[in-house]
C-alpha cells in the first residue's frame, strides 16, 4: 500500500536486495513497481555502477519482467561499469597474472580472461572444471567475503553454472611470495582441485604451457566449459 511513497534511492536498494537473495519470483508485483522507479528521477546518476548491475540482474535473473530500464540508465551505467573495470576484461589484470603464475607452479591448467556467452569475462578459469578465480575489490571491510555489486556478479556466475572463488585484492597484495603460494594452495584444496605438492613441482621446462593467455587455444577445445 505504501509503494507509491518509496523513493528512487530506496527502490534501487530494494531491487538490489531482491536480486541478491534471489526472491524475484516471490515478489513479482513489488519488483515490477520498484524497478519502474529506477531512472524516474536524477537520483540514479549517483548509483550508475549499481544501476547497471541491476539491469544485468534483470537480463539474467528475471528476464520475464516486462518493464525495461530507460536506455540512458543502461548506456551511462555501462560506461561507468567499463571505466570502473578498466575495460571489458579482467579489472585487476596484474594480480590476475600473479595468481596465474602460482597456478602454473602448481601445474594447474587454466586460462586467463576466459570468454563466456555472458556479460562477464572470467579472470581465471580452471580447464576441465567449472571453478573460476576472480580478483575482486568489493569485500567486507574486516573480512574476505564479497559484497556490493561483486556479490551480485558471483550470483550471476553461479546461475551460469560456474563456481566462482573470490580473491580479495587488498589481501592478496598484502601477502608475501610464500604466503601467496600457500593461499592459492588452500583455495584449491578447498575446491578439491588436484595440485602438485611443493616437493613434486615440475621444473621450469615442464611447466604447463597452457596457463595464462597462451592457454586460450587449448581452452577453446573444451566443450560446454
Amino acid at each position: 500500500d505504501h509503494l507509491d511513497d518509496v523513493s528512487e534511492e530506496a527502490a534501487t536498494k530494494a531491487v538490489f536486495a531482491i536480486a541478491v537473495y534471489s526472491i524475484a519470483a516471490d515478489v513479482p508485483y513489488a519488483l515490477s513497481f520498484l524497478y519502474r522507479k529506477i531512472g524516474s528521477t536524477p537520483a540514479w546518476e549517483r548509483e550508475r555502477y549499481r544501476v547497471f548491475h541491476l539491469w544485468l540482474a534483470h537480463m539474467i535473473q528475471f528476464p520475464w519482467l516486462r518493464h525495461n530500464m530507460h536506455p540512458r540508465c543502461v548506456y551511462e551505467g555501462m560506461r561507468t561499469w567499463a571505466m570502473h573495470r578498466g575495460g571489458f576484461g579482467a579489472p585487476f589484470i596484474d594480480q590476475v597474472h600473479e595468481v596465474s603464475s602460482e597456478l602454473t607452479k602448481l601445474s594447474v591448467p587454466h586460462t586467463v580472461e576466459y570468454q563466456i556467452d555472458a556479460p562477464y569475462v572470467l579472470d581465471i578459469k580452471l580447464r576441465g572444471r567449472r571453478d573460476v578465480l576472480l580478483v575482486v575489490s568489493e569485500c567486507s571491510r574486516n573480512g574476505l567475503q564479497p559484497c556490493g555489486s561483486t556479490l551480485l556478479q558471483l550470483i550471476h556466475l553461479r546461475q551460469y553454472g560456474y563456481n566462482p572463488i573470490a580473491i580479495k585484492r587488498s589481501h592478496w597484495r598484502s601477502l608475501g611470495a610464500a604466503e601467496k603460494a600457500e593461499y592459492i594452495e588452500v583455495i584449491l584444496r578447498d575446491s578439491d582441485v588436484p595440485i602438485c605438492s611443493s616437493a613434486d613441482r615440475p621444473g621450469e621446462e615442464e611447466e604447463d604451457q597452457g596457463a595464462g593467455r597462451e592457454g586460450q587455444a587449448g581452452a577453446e577445445l573444451e566443450t560446454g566449459v
